[in-house]
């Protein structure tokens, strides 16, 4: 039973009608399973009585009896065949159906105590589980074990922030790829894609490069969504509409754009901890706070544990770090945020989050022939300055 933890939690009612209907797919299967067997039964008694006919009924026909005998053994070893292929496809579809239905119910009081815990160790969890008490039910088998598997995952270690140690992401044997992901806290599809991450693979490893936006657009000459005003009004809808489509809690902040500067630095000075920009994304787009506010910066930093938060925003290296990654940003041709960039491949936006996955998992998906193509495709027209 695979979730998206930050979508809406099915019902009682939901996971009672998934319930019967999957104790009717056990019914069917050990019905049809019985009139299999109950044929082959009577095929394999029909056959012998067949056999013991032609051999005792008269000695003239022995011989046809011998010409017989090796025609039944064969049709034996087909219905044999037919019977071994059919138990094994029914036996794993029994167990199939056995792990869906023990998903369904409630975990037990032995596995009670590891919520806490998988709760404290990621808010998406958190929130998860909130959700789920208000609907006054109990965390099915199916739930706790995809808070397991990413606890497990090597994503949900680093999103946890196990592999960060003074900013340096520690060597780990099980990850075989580095995506690394620009992002400004001004992008309200930042926050969506971040809050999308236990999607991803388990053998990646999350490299998070706070940038500057407006850096980006004035190096290509070009305009933000919120500079025009038609495009801005379909934005801020757009953005709301796919939080609720995706069940991610979001509210626009009291103004935007907002000068993002606070918040990238604050980011950078913690190392860019994944759970610390995961408040501050939670703080501007969930909760719909100002983080250039003074006032609300105050309390931002308050909650992520930073006593000089003027004095750590301040440093030059914070400074130096966020230049660095802009301009890293732009050589290697990012174009806006979220972008992230895996062997040299950019996949830019919330949209582009299944792209992403599927690259991740498949390579080779960008030499087939027509991706081929389209990389390569020549330009029929161009505007005119």
């Amino acid at each position: 039973m695979h979730l998206d933890l930050n979508s809406t939690p099915p019902s009682a009612d939901e996971i009672g009608h998934e319930r019967i209907r999957v104790q009717a797919e056990i019914r069917s299967v050990r019905l049809r399973d019985s009139l299999v067997t109950a044929f082959i039964i009577v095929s394999v008694s029909a056959l012998l009585g067949l056999a013991v006919f032609w051999a005792t009924r008269n000695l003239r026909y022995a011989g046809m009896a011998a010409a017989i005998f090796p025609l039944i053994g064969a049709c034996l070893s087909v219905f044999g065949v037919i019977t071994a292929a059919g138990f094994r496809s029914t036996t794993k579809q029994m167990i199939e159906l056995n792990h869906r239905l023990i998903a369904l119910n409630p975990i037990s009081e032995n596995s009670r105590d590891d919520v806490p815990a998988l709760c404290k160790k990621y808010p998406a969890v958190a929130r998860y589980v909130e959700r789920v008490q208000n609907s006054n039910r109990d965390i099915t088998n199916g739930e706790l074990a995809t808070f397991w598997e990413l606890d497990a995952s090597t994503a949900g270690r680093h999103m946890k922030g196990w592999e960060m140690r003074g900013g340096e992401a520690l060597p780990d044997p099980t990850v075989v790829k580095t995506v690394d992901w620009y992002f400004d806290f001004l992008s309200p599809f930042a926050y969506l894609q971040f809050q999308q991450f236990q999607r991803l693979p388990r053998n990646i490893r999350l490299i998070f490069k706070p940038v500057l936006f407006a850096g980006i657009l004035n190096h290509w000459q070009s305009k933000g969504p919120a500079e025009l005003p038609t495009k801005r009004t379909f934005t801020y809808r757009y953005v709301t509409w796919l939080g609720r489509r995706h069940g991610i809690p979001l509210r626009m902040p009291p103004a935007h754009p907002f000068p993002p500067l606070k918040p990238l630095r604050l980011a950078l000075a913690l190392d860019c901890n994944p759970d610390a920009i995961g408040e501050i994304f939670n703080f501007i787009w969930a909760e719909g706070r100002n983080p250039d506010d003074p006032e609300e910066f105050s309390a931002l930093a308050k909650r992520l544990g930073v006593r000089d938060a003027a004095g750590s925003i301040s440093r030059q290296t914070v400074k130096d770090q966020l230049r660095r990654n802009t301009d890293e940003a732009i050589g290697r041709g990012v174009f806006g945020v979220p972008t992230a960039c895996i062997d040299g491949e950019l996949f830019w936006g919330f949209d582009a989050t299944d792209m992403l996955v599927e690259y991740l998992r498949n390579a080779e998906m960008f030499k087939e022939p027509e991706m081929r193509r389209v990389t390569n495709l020549p330009l029929g027209a161009q505007r005119k300055e």
